[in-house]
């Protein structure tokens, strides 16, 4: 977050686990910008979950550098890389998890690049 230059804000806000009612786990959303990240905390676990993050600036790159900026033919070569489905647009390309939990990453583009990166993932 050191790159982070722009407003920053931090929340975090409790909720009642799913499976477990009296344990209350934390929800943590960081806004930076127009760019958010949400984060699922698990009492229990104490990890920090990526749930949702809509990504707007350059500032944050995801795995194998891929971030807001960047061209869409490097794009498609970087996500050759991993086990997802890929469904692709003039405007949008969005990449899905074959196996496991549902993970949905959805690339808007604009003029041949990438100009928001929006990631949905389930988190139990």
């Amino acid at each position: 977050f050191a790159r982070i230059n722009t407003d920053f804000t931090l929340d975090a806000d409790p909720i009642e686990n799913m499976h477990r009612p009296a344990i209350t786990d934390t929800i943590y959303t960081i806004r930076f910008g127009e760019s958010v990240i949400e984060l699922y905390a698990p009492t229990q676990t104490g990890e920090l979950l990526l749930q949702v993050a809509d990504i707007r600036n350059g500032g944050i790159a995801l795995r194998n550098n891929m971030k807001v900026g960047m061209g869409q033919p490097e794009l498609m070569t970087k996500l050759k890389n991993f086990d997802v489905r890929i469904l692709q647009t003039n405007s949008e390309i969005v990449a899905t998890s074959v196996e496991g939990a549902p993970i949905s990453l959805r690339f808007f583009l604009k003029n041949g690049k990438v100009n928001r990166i929006r990631y949905e993932g389930y988190v139990d």
